[in-house]
């Protein structure tokens, strides 16, 4: 019997890299990972009167190592 072992990443994202991430994560997995986005409410402080929209993200694929490295460096590469 064979099993299929699906991992995630998680994490938080500003609203306009999200598009940036997708085609990233596409590319780099050839479509074999699944990215859930959903908006992040933040409790922090406004700083300089400017509001950053986040958003969370988690990312679930099959579990390999390749892919998982792949996957971790693209997202370690956006500040979150």
């Amino acid at each position: 019997m064979n099993t299929i072992d699906i991992s995630y990443i998680a994490g938080v994202i500003t609203q306009e890299d999200i598009n940036r991430l997708k085609r990233l994560i596409f590319r780099s997995t050839k479509g074999k990972s699944f990215i859930y986005i959903a908006p992040y409410n933040d409790k922090s402080p406004v700083v300089n009167e400017k509001q950053v929209i986040k958003s969370c993200y988690i990312i679930m694929f099959w579990d390999g190592k390749q892919i998982r490295d792949k996957i971790e460096k693209i997202c370690d590469s956006f500040n979150g």
